[in-house]
């Protein structure tokens, strides 16, 4: 969850424009990309931090990087955005703007982490289950991580939901540790 200030509220203003100009969906979908494209890219975040490459430079260079994907609109807010030297929260302001999407269409992302990967059923039983408890659509972003041993941990915002085999061994190990013997 984005919780920079100024990353959300330019998130909120292109979330408005979005909403009225009727590109939401497109508007956080170039901007996904670009923030993509940041985020594999270090040479081109530095270059996006130089303050001796002028902004109207640096927007060329993403138009010709993002190419159809670079729209009027992203084109202008990235153009606002780099000329009030807010470059390094442009990853950000991307993050946040999926989250007001996401809101908006009652989409929540849901990280599932297990051992070894899902089996399609269960994979499809699991969405379905979360979708009826959260009464939204669910986006599983499936992680895995041997070290759980087995069992699963479901992250939702801020809440995560730990059956996991490692996590039962830990508590049950602290539980032996504290019990007295005579």
């Amino acid at each position: 969850m984005v919780k920079d200030p100024v990353a959300v509220r330019y998130a909120e203003a292109l979330f408005e424009l979005g909403k009225r100009e009727g590109r939401l969906d497109a508007l956080a979908e170039q901007l996904d990309a670009l923030a993509e494209v940041v985020r594999a890219h270090p040479p081109l975040h530095e270059l996006l931090l130089n303050p001796d490459v002028d902004p109207p430079d640096k927007v060329r260079v993403l138009g010709r990087l993002l190419g159809e994907l670079w729209s009027p609109e992203l084109q202008a807010f990235v153009q606002v955005v780099l000329s009030l030297e807010r470059a390094p929260y442009l990853v950000q302001m991307a993050d946040a703007l999926r989250q007001l999407v996401n809101r908006e269409h009652r989409i929540q992302p849901v990280t599932v982490r297990t051992a070894r990967p899902l089996e399609p059923a269960l994979r499809e039983r699991l969405v379905r289950w979360l979708s009826q408890r959260e009464q939204c659509e669910v986006r599983l972003v499936e992680a895995v991580d041997p070290a759980l041993l087995g069992g699963i941990q479901v992250t939702i915002d801020h809440r995560t939901f730990d059956g996991s085999v490692r996590t039962q061994l830990d508590r049950l190990r602290q539980r032996l540790r504290s019990v007295r013997v005579h």
